[in-house]
């Protein structure tokens, strides 16, 4: 039997980074142009307290929930930065906005920021995003094995080989021995809850790999949760995003850039605090546009204690992505195990250092480097 071949266009290596670097043109020949500074060049730092900051995620969910808290209550004001935030569909799409100078600041998973990196290596990870992976393998109710999966198509909103596909891909393979391409197909599926649902619904896919809350959202509509990314061992305690970076932005802003990362940190502080964990519940209901029910059960995600109180990346996270990406395709074998110059910690460092201890140790979940493991 010949090889199913996926409506979603695969890409891999070159034809990633080009979806990466779209916004900047990619495949032109031309060098990707140096992003610009919030209302020009070398913006004053003594006028930080007008300064602007644009942060992208991919969709609203719990992973980018310390920075939903720290726009929509003010957490970020109070260290001199008016920050917005958008969503940009998908990692691909957050770092080309972001190359392209028209956000300061993304969420990323590892794998995308490791492809951008490898075009345009200003793109650095300055910040740890979360300590986990929780992501989940949904499927129709009437699916109650992976064999009930062989010739399915399911959905997904990165390329083949990043995010939201890889991980897919990995529950297929280290739960059903199932092979992209071979076993089932993939199309291109939006990863927010009411997309989601919808695809589902309407018989297009049979599986889906998505987080909280629109996991529990699909499970609360009959839809099954089949396998864990955390039963994969290569996932296990890795971390699922980084905050990223232009390193140009970060070296002509540099009291911008330690703001950002400071309000990023009380942000996790202000959401770690059980106090807050009510108004936390709503945004998230609001933003995700799901019920107030079913933002609640992501709370486990603040209980887990995953969100970094320090930011700082661990010095395994970038090697353990690659030996991922090279054994999900979209990176050469012969790549090098680890990425030079991609994580710069110095600057969550300084800027964890400069916070008070009611940041640094404030109620809730400790939210620290886990002992054994050292920062990159």
């Amino acid at each position: 039997m010949p090889p199913m071949r996926a409506p979603l266009t695969l890409l891999r290596s070159a034809a990633a980074l080009c979806l990466v670097l779209a916004v900047a043109a990619c495949g032109s020949g031309e060098e990707p142009a140096a992003p610009a500074s919030q209302g020009g060049s070398a913006a004053p730092e003594a006028a930080l307290e007008t300064q602007k900051v644009i942060f992208s995620g991919v969709t609203p969910n719990a992973g980018n929930w310390a920075i939903q808290v720290g726009v929509e209550f003010g957490v970020f004001r109070q260290y001199g930065l008016d920050v917005s935030m958008i969503y940009s569909q998908s990692s691909p799409n957050a770092l080309a906005a972001m190359i392209g100078g028209s956000v300061q600041f993304t969420s990323t998973v590892y794998d995308a920021a490791i492809l951008a990196h490898q075009k345009d290596p200003r793109v650095i990870a300055v910040a740890e995003g979360y300590r986990s992976y929780p992501e989940y393998l949904v499927v129709q109710p009437e699916v109650t094995s992976f064999a009930d999966l062989k010739g399915a198509t399911c959905g997904a909103q990165n390329p083949e080989g990043i995010g939201d596909a890889l991980y897919l891909s990995k529950m297929m393979e280290h739960g059903g021995k199932l092979k992209l391409g071979q076993d089932y197909k993939l199309t291109n599926v939006n990863l927010n809850a009411g997309p989601a649902l919808a695809a589902l619904k309407s018989g297009q896919i049979k599986c889906i790999a998505v987080l909280p809350p629109t996991s529990t959202l699909l499970e609360k509509q009959g839809y099954r949760i089949l396998y864990d990314l955390q039963q994969v061992p290569e996932y296990k305690d890795l971390s699922f995003f980084g905050i990223n970076a232009m390193r140009t932005w970060v070296s002509e802003n540099p009291n911008a850039a330690r703001a950002f990362l400071k309000g990023y940190l009380a942000s996790i502080a202000y959401l770690y605090d059980p106090a807050n964990k009510e108004e936390a519940i709503d945004l998230l209901a609001k933003n995700a546009q799901v019920e107030r029910s079913i933002a609640e059960a992501s709370y486990t995600w603040v209980t887990a204690g995953a969100y970094p109180r320090d930011g700082v990346i661990a010095a395994t996270v970038v090697p353990r992505t690659v030996a991922l990406m090279k054994s999900g395709g979209s990176l050469e074998a012969s790549a090098p195990e680890d990425v030079a110059g991609l994580v710069d910690n110095s600057h969550v460092k300084a800027a964890y250092e400069e916070l008070p201890d009611s940041v640094k140790s404030g109620p809730g979940p400790k939210g620290l480097l886990p002992e054994g493991r050292q920062p990159a």
